[in-house]
């Protein structure tokens, strides 16, 4: 940036040289063009012509007696003239016939052309006789009257030089100069016109006047203030920046003496040690240099010189360029601020985080040496197959790791590390490139210990084994009856359960065993056997007369027109027995179950809070960005943050859906508008893969309906998400069409997500619903992911009564199809609220900002004042109640845990008004990291108008605050 400056200050200057130049010269041209030309015509006519022209005509300057009559020409004949008057006559008319110079006799009274040379002839085109018949209106441009003012003039010698356009015989039009005065001959006054054509010197003119306007326009509308002055340190010229930067008026440059203006600069420095005789230096320096000039109102200038040369290595003066840089050098503050920031993020992140270069460490936070079990001093500068068990695992993971950077610009995979005490750890590492474009410049990785987690996938795998196989080995008692209840068929394991021989159980009734139910009972309350479906349970007789609980599974069925009853029999008396022990656990199983809710509500506070932090501070950055590229590696870490923004909700979204907790609202919605929001979030990933991707959406999807919008875009970028890992080239679509329902009153909507990718195997699409489950598994897995993208779709369906059908090739692409019911909703009604532009709204309001956490504090009030919103911050709940009694809001952003008192708290204080009447309806928004499903019923119950969860959507956020501060207004 300071070389661009500096060139752009030299050339600024090097105009300025040019200006100063160009003006010099054509002050020459217009002194050299005033000059008295009168005696300088004549010479150029007559001149060179002694002896004869002299003796025929001596010009001299007569007056009358009072000195007021007109300077004639007159002849008074000499001797010679006497002695030769036809050899003087001959001389003067070879003469006047011969020279160069364009000359015409002109009668003054009439404007008739007495006579005229052949140079006259050569340039208007007309023979000498012609021009001697004509009238020299004809030859000016000027109407009759003005030529005859004119010619007036130049008889009387009120003026000698004239400025003309004269027609030429060809029709074209050129300027003239003329000189012109009187010449008294026999009696009579003849004006001799000396004719200059100045047609191409003044075309050289406006050229030169053109220019010059041109370049000062430019100095004047340049961001630079210029000043030049000549090699005696004269003003030559300035521009009204310079005006404006040092609070200068025109009038103070205009004064001669330029201690005067030295003495106005020295003031408006900000130390004193600056003196004039120090600006003075700096304006007139030889040498070309660049200060940095602070001045009183707070202001700094960037000054720098160049000498002006008119000649090769002759200095006519020097230029001066100042430029504003307050803003620059603030903006290189920022800069190093939030490098500090990020400084202090790599220190305090709570994954291990290093620099590699040449797979040679350079760079490590705390918590890489914790794990590793290093000091840093013994990992920098070694190389990183310290950290690995072997050679070939050490080659293994940089091979993988930097052809997947090559391919996908980040490499991620799962390894194992070798600690210094020689404990091996699970690992998850995570690579990114310093400058993608150069892999030799280094790469920064993130590293994971998931070494619990990877022995919890392993436990959790063997148990599924173990109790598969048992269920395989397990048999329950099938036993079926005729319609007089006896046996006519059985399993051994039923007979077995009954203490009975497979041949002696065949034949026995019911009742034989039933413990609970009579004969009569048993016929009498048998059911049209067809009819029977039935599950219960019930206490079974053994042979030796010992009982046990039972579980019967009992379906009826027409047999060749013979009823039989098929019953399953199932053991259940220990699981009465434990159903007893779990009673007694109940109470501390829902304790632990709560234990966890509120573990997991914790957690996501501890990680969405600095997480918004990071998302908006990107959002600052990205909003500041001076180029492109900035931009997009803003918006690339906004992606990824969001990206585990969704991993989190996935996973709280999971355990509400377990724990029963998850609820799908039902709100007014345009089904097409929220495709499309889905839509759009992947365009931009479509593009940097190349993959085709389309979309369709039928044009009745426009109609309102009811559901969970939030809900349904969350489907989309699960199933999208997928499509886009999994495919890498070919196309991805996206459509949505409507479908009959059975209720008029309701629409069905078919989504389906497609697309040319690696497809699933059949045997592997069931595990798939599961949650943490991939096709790939083990170290080696090519895809990444936590594997709860289509667990989460497979229950949000089934909770919003839909159906989820994949249809996939293996090696060819995969198809999800989602069937969804929807009640129809009322056509929305637009108010005139509604048509408001948004900025206009957001810079008219006063919001209250209650936040703990500096980052966040300063992140949201940085981006509320982007849009022009007034913004108070204060740290917690009891600062917020001092300042709503002093000062009124429009609104009230409330983070909910903060120390003194929290967002609740001071919520149901605002209702209570216990800070004022004034505020007690003042609408609140709950900011918070709570995240977990019945938080936003929670807040809302304590008087909150709405909630938005961190790390927050700033759109959302503009979104709900307008709808707020709309339904107030109203």
């Amino acid at each position: 940036m300071a070389k661009k400056i500096r060139r752009y200050i030299a050339l600024s200057a090097i105009i300025g040289a040019i200006i100063m130049a160009i003006i010099s010269t054509a002050q020459g041209m217009l002194v050299e063009s005033s000059l008295d030309l009168h005696a300088y015509i004549l010479q150029l006519c007559f001149g060179g012509l002694t002896g004869g022209i002299v003796g025929w005509l001596n010009f001299r300057k007569l007056s009358n007696d009072h000195g007021d009559k007109p300077d004639t020409l007159t002849g008074d004949r000499e001797i010679t003239e006497k002695n030769h008057p036809q050899e003087s006559e001959k001389h003067f008319r070879t003469m006047f016939e011969q020279n160069h110079v364009v000359i015409l006799l002109v009668d003054p009274e009439s404007g008739l052309i007495k006579d005229a040379n052949q140079a006259a002839a050569n340039f208007y085109g007309w023979p000498v006789q012609k021009l001697c018949a004509m009238n020299i209106s004809q030859l000016n441009k000027l109407s009759p009257d003005e030529v005859r003012m004119e010619l007036t003039s130049a008889r009387q010698s009120l003026k000698r030089h004239f400025n003309f356009r004269h027609t030429l015989a060809d029709g074209s039009i050129r300027d003239v100069e003329v000189f012109s005065g009187p010449i008294h001959v026999a009696g009579k006054d003849i004006l001799y016109s000396c004719i200059f054509d100045v047609t191409k010197r003044k075309e050289t003119e406006n050229a030169l006047r053109l220019s010059t306007s041109n370049l000062r326009a430019t100095l004047n509308t340049t961001v630079d203030g210029i000043l030049a002055v000549d090699a005696e340190g004269k003003i030559l010229f300035y521009n009204s920046q310079f005006l404006k930067m040092w609070d200068l008026t025109k009038s103070l440059l205009e004064k001669p003496e330029n201690q005067i203006l030295l003495h106005h600069l020295a003031e408006k420095l900000d130390h004193k040690e600056d003196s004039p005789e120090e600006i003075e230096l700096l304006y007139s320096s030889a040498e070309n240099r660049v200060n940095r000039i602070p001045l009183k109102n707070g202001r700094t200038l960037e000054c720098s010189s160049s000498s002006m040369f008119v000649e090769e290595d002759v200095s006519k003066g020097r230029v001066w360029s100042f430029r504003d840089i307050t803003e620059q050098i603030k903006t290189e503050e920022d800069i190093l601020k939030r490098e500090a920031l990020m400084a202090g993020v790599f220190r305090a992140a709570p994954v291990g985080i290093g620099v590699l270069v040449d797979r040679v460490i350079i760079k490590t936070n705390d918590k890489l040496c914790e794990m590793a079990g290093y000091t840093r001093e013994e990992l920098i500068g070694q190389s990183a197959r310290l950290l690995y068990s072997s050679d070939e695992e050490f080659a293994r993971v940089g091979r993988k790791k930097y052809a997947m950077i090559q391919e996908q610009g980040t490499g991620s995979l799962e390894t194992k590390w070798l600690c210094k005490d020689g404990r091996i750890i699970e690992v998850f590492l995570s690579s990114t490139p310093l400058d993608p474009d150069d892999l030799l410049a280094g790469v920064i990785f993130t590293v994971l210990d998931i070494t619990e987690r990877v022995y919890a996938q392993k436990k959790t795998e063997t148990e599924a084994f173990r109790r598969r196989l048992l269920m395989d080995a397990a048999s329950d008692g099938i036993a079926i009856m005729n319609g007089d209840h006896a046996v006519v068929e059985a399993n051994a394991s039923f007979a077995k359960m009954l203490g009975y021989t497979l041949k002696e159980i065949i034949g026995l009734h019911t009742w034989e065993w039933e413990a609970n139910y009579s004969e009569e009972q048993i016929r009498g309350g048998m059911p049209d056997v067809a009819k029977i479906q039935t599950t219960f349970e019930t206490v079974h007789k053994r042979k030796d007369g010992t009982t046990y609980d039972a579980e019967v599974s009992a379906s009826g069925a027409m047999i060749g027109n013979q009823p039989l009853v098929i019953t399953i029999t199932r053991d259940i008396s220990e699981r009465k027995a434990m159903e007893l022990s779990m009673f007694h656990s109940m109470e501390a199983a829902e304790k632990a179950n709560r234990s966890k809710s509120e573990f997991l509500a914790n957690m996501s506070h501890e990680i969405r809070t600095p997480l918004n932090g990071i998302v908006g501070m990107l959002e600052l950055i990205r909003l500041s960005a001076e180029n492109e590229e900035q931009r997009e590696y803003s918006d690339t870490a906004i992606a990824s943050s969001k990206r585990l923004t969704r991993l989190l909700s996935d996973i709280l979204d999971l355990s509400s859906v377990e724990a029963g907790k998850l609820s799908i609202n039902s709100e007014p919605f345009v089904p097409e508008e929220t495709i499309y929001e889905a839509y759009n979030l992947f365009t931009l990933m479509a593009e940097q893969t190349g993959l085709d991707f389309k979309y369709h959406v039928d044009s009745s999807l426009k109609e309102r309906v009811k559901g969970d919008a939030g809900r349904i875009e969350q489907l989309l970028v699960n199933l999208l998400g997928n499509s886009f890992k999994f495919t890498t080239r070919g196309s991805i679509t996206l459509e949505a069409y409507p479908l009959p329902h059975q209720n008029p009153n309701y629409k069905r909507i078919m989504l389906s997500v497609s697309d040319t990718g690696i497809g699933i195997p059949d045997d592997k699409i069931e595990t798939l619903y599961q949650p943490f489950t991939q096709v790939h598994s083990g170290y080696t897995r090519p895809y990444q992911g936590a594997g709860l993208g289509l667990a989460i779709c497979k229950r949000l369906v089934t909770l919003m009564e839909g159906s989820m059908t994949i249809k996939s090739s293996f090696g060819e692409g995969t198809t999800v199809f989602l069937c969804l019911p929807f009640e129809l909703a009322e056509p929305e009604i637009t108010s005139e609220q509604d048509l408001k532009p948004k900025l206009a709204i957001l810079s008219t309001l006063r919001v209250l900002l209650v936040e703990d956490e500096k980052t966040n504090r300063i992140v949201a009030q940085r981006l509320l004042e982007h849009v022009g919103t007034t913004v108070v911050s204060v740290e917690h709940g009891m600062m917020a109640l001092e300042e709503l009694r002093k000062n009124t809001f429009d609104l009230i952003l409330m983070d909910v845990q903060m120390p003194i008192m929290d967002g609740i708290e001071t919520t149901t204080a605002i209702r209570a008004g216990k800070a004022g009447e004034h505020c007690k309806d003042i609408p609140i928004i709950a900011l918070t990291g709570h995240a977990m499903a019945g938080d936003r019923n929670l807040f809302l119950s304590t008087g909150m108008n709405d909630y938005v969860s961190k790390p927050i959507e700033w759109s959302e956020l503009e979104n709900k605050i307008l709808d707020l501060v709309s339904n107030t207004t109203d």
